[in-house]
């Protein structure tokens, strides 16, 4: 029973270290690279702000530095860039990625330009490799519509300004349901809309508010729904709705349509004296979400 505990506990390990082989550099101005894990090795290059790496290896040595007057903790890692450059960095600017960056799908130049910034009274936003627009910011929301660019893995950047000293971020999805005609057409303003979210989860990875855009698992989402509601497809389960196909299910007596249309990000702002102040992000997922 012992040995077989032993084996788990490395199995464990290892899909651990797996999970968290991809990383991007968070450090603006980038990251020496040397030719051994300490401070003393010889620099041979640079990755750059924003760079994808792989992991090779973790020294195991820990050590801290001052950035901007806070202790930032981290190990010596041997890294590799897309090109094949390597070396040893410090891995407290590094960010985790669930998967490769290089498979996640990037901006298309023939939908216009590429990553987004916003700024409001109380935080600077900026979306890396994104395309979309901020086309509203009202009362406690900034609202974001993309253009076909899903925000699913993106890197995301939020800076409080200076009379905040940290921010916490979750998150949720949006979920609609509003009433679906025999022709196949969404019936628009009729005042019955279905409007629900859950409840929000933590980003797991944030480092100086950097942090990536949740994985929209639609399908999930919807079949979590699906219980909760007691819903059961309706006959035009087939049909058309907006030019193309939406699941439709029965509900309150009639047929409705089912969209994720928003990830809703929260952000609760601590300002020096502790006082907390909550803002919103809503983001638009592409069509057919």
């Amino acid at each position: 029973m012992k040995k077989f505990l032993f084996l788990v506990l490395i199995l464990v390990a290892v899909n651990t270290l797996n999970a968290q082989k991809y990383y991007t550099v968070i450090a603006k101005s980038g990251l020496n690279i040397r030719t051994e894990p300490n401070l003393n090795s010889q620099k041979v290059g640079k990755f750059e702000f924003g760079e994808n790496l792989e992991l090779i290896k973790s020294s195991g040595i820990t050590f801290d530095i001052l950035d901007e007057g806070k202790k930032v903790v981290g190990k010596w890692v041997k890294m590799q860039s897309e090109d094949g450059t390597n070396g040893y960095v410090f891995s407290g600017f590094l960010l985790p990625a669930e998967r490769n960056p290089k498979d996640v799908p990037g901006c298309d130049p023939d939908f216009g330009t590429c990553g987004i910034k916003a700024s409001n009274d109380f935080f600077d936003l900026e979306i890396f490799d994104f395309q979309g627009q901020v086309y509203e910011i009202k009362n406690d929301t900034l609202y974001v519509a993309d253009e076909m660019s899903e925000i699913s893995h993106k890197l995301i950047h939020i800076k409080p300004n200076k009379k905040y000293k940290k921010v916490k971020v979750s998150y949720t999805y949006m979920e609609r349901m509003y009433p679906f005609n025999k022709i196949g057409l969404i019936e628009n303003n009729t005042g019955e809309e279905w409007i629900g979210t859950d409840s929000y989860n933590e980003i797991k990875y944030n480092k100086g508010a950097f942090f990536r855009g949740p994985n929209l698992n639609s399908d999930k989402i919807q079949k979590e729904r699906v219980k909760k509601l007691n819903l059961t497809k309706s006959e035009y389960w087939g049909h058309n709705g907006e030019g193309a196909w939406v699941p439709t299910y029965n509900f309150r007596g009639t047929v409705y349509a089912y969209s994720i249309p928003y990830t809703l990000f929260k952000l609760i702002l601590t300002d020096h004296s502790g006082n907390e102040t909550i803002k919103y992000i809503q983001i638009s997922n592409p069509s057919g979400c």
